[in-house]
């Protein structure tokens, strides 16, 4: 089996104000270098998120961060609690100027939100709203939404609507670990309807139900002990006509920074635990444990090292245990260049939950296991052109095992998944940016996929 995919997207985004509209606030960096980076991000691998079948499709790109990191020292001002708030800074981006990065730090209350609606042909309107208030201590977003079409055909009626909310506060107590920790949670419930439209039975409506809660807490910047923690509940309900079939699955995590040896650490570990009820109830898990080191610096190079176990159990008898080494080293000796390689490979654990939102025709009962990494390399290259143009490549290649195939051999018009063999995933992706103002840039990504099992 073989797919190619190449999705471009061409992105001018114009911010007016520091407060703007945006929900996402998703802006671009001029050539600046950031002065903040948290030191949980100074030890911590990237990750490769290993898709969870192979299916083609169009892929969503976010406009890119491409700024060139000259070095990974700890930030020189503390992160402000709007940063964190998902409807006044996406935690992915990074500054692009100086008038973005004073709102940060205003001692008044931040508000931001938005209202969005539309309408088109077969009757589908669609209305979405949002807003978010930040202090110095604490911060609130609320998210709401709702759309529907009638559809071009019979059978291709569909409504999905959501609510959502999330907050965050910041502790204050001198003296202890837990002075400027931030602790958020959030939580949010959407519900989809859909007829099977093209299968052999299209009047079989589907009720996707999906609940999510969770509470996380993080030490602040430059506390004397590093550590973060989280509890996430997700459940779903899969309702097709009169069968039913639910997912309830937790996950809690932890980590902290520790010495050994005067070798300073970062320890990690999770666990998530899923449970599928269907006529059979059938369990899933996978348990993760991380030693990473800080960064090992010689002159212009750094190398980040790890160590990364995981205990796995999914469907169709799938057992295993895994251990890996993982690496990262960067190079920043080039005049406009920095160049990158990893190798880190890992187990991925999947849900029920999001291959069906993924593919909205997957059977019920589809088996669910969980890719196993047998290989997984990425590279790249930051480069800064001139004052206004960046750009960045990024490339990775990985093989892997139990990845889900989507299939509808039988022509029903819904899907299964089927396993076997290796497949190999190449993909590479192309970001620049050309910032016109301090506050107004011009993106572009491309992207390329190759996969084959």
């Amino acid at each position: 089996m073989k797919t190619l995919g190449l999705n471009v997207v061409l992105v001018l985004a114009m911010i007016v104000t520091a407060y703007g509209q945006d929900r996402q606030n998703q802006r671009q960096p001029v050539s600046k270098p950031a002065d903040v980076q948290s030191p949980s991000d100074q030890s911590r691998l990237p990750t490769i998120d290993l898709p969870e079948f192979v299916i083609t499709g169009i892929a969503t790109i976010d406009p890119p961060d491409v700024e060139k990191n000259r070095t990974e020292e700890s930030g020189v001002y503390k992160r402000h609690p709007s940063e964190n708030l998902p409807g006044l800074r996406d935690q992915a981006t990074v500054d692009i100027g100086e008038r973005f990065k004073q709102s940060l730090f205003a001692t008044g209350e931040v508000r931001d939100g938005l209202l969005m609606a539309s309408m088109g042909t077969y009757f589908s309107p669609m209305l979405m709203a949002s807003y978010g208030i930040s202090t110095s201590d604490h911060g609130i977003l609320g998210e709401a939404g709702y759309s529907r079409t009638r559809g071009f055909a019979r059978f291709t009626d569909a409504s999905r609507g959501f609510l959502a909310a999330d907050g965050s506060l910041v502790l204050r107590s001198p003296g202890t670990i837990f002075d400027e920790a931030r602790l958020s949670g959030g939580g949010s419930v959407e519900i989809r309807k859909y007829k099977f439209y093209g299968s052999t039975t299209p009047s079989v409506q589907r009720e996707w139900s999906a609940v999510e809660v969770g509470l996380r807490a993080a030490s602040g910047v430059g506390a004397p002990q590093n550590y973060h923690g989280g509890l996430e509940y997700r459940s779903l309900s899969l309702t097709d006509s009169s069968a039913t079939v639910t997912e309830n699955h937790v996950t809690i995590s932890g980590g902290s920074g520790v010495s050994v040896l005067d070798v300073p650490l970062e320890v990690d570990a999770s666990v998530d635990l899923s449970t599928i009820t269907a006529a059979t109830p059938v369990s899933l898990s996978l348990f993760r444990l991380s030693l990473t080191s800080m960064p090992f610096r010689w002159k212009d190079l750094s190398l980040v090292v790890a160590l990364n176990g995981f205990a796995v159990s999914g469907m169709g008898g799938q057992r295993g245990n895994y251990v890996y080494p993982a690496v990262r080293m960067r190079y920043a000796g080039l005049p406009s260049h920095d160049v990158y390689v990893g190798f880190y490979p890992a187990v991925a654990f999947v849900a029920l939950r999001g291959q069906s939102a993924r593919a909205p025709y997957l059977s019920a009962v589809s088996v669910i296991r969980h890719p196993v990494d047998r290989l997984a390399l990425s590279g790249g290259v930051e480069s800064s052109w001139s004052e206004s143009i960046q750009t960045k490549i990024h490339v990775e290649y990985q093989k892997a095992t139990d990845v889900a195939l989507y299939d509808d051999g039988a022509d029903t018009g819904i899907g299964t998944f089927r396993y076997g063999g290796t497949t190999s995933i190449l993909s590479a992706r192309m970001d620049a940016v050309a910032n016109i103002t301090p506050i107004d840039y011009f993106a572009v990504a491309v992207t390329a996929r190759s996969s084959r099992n």
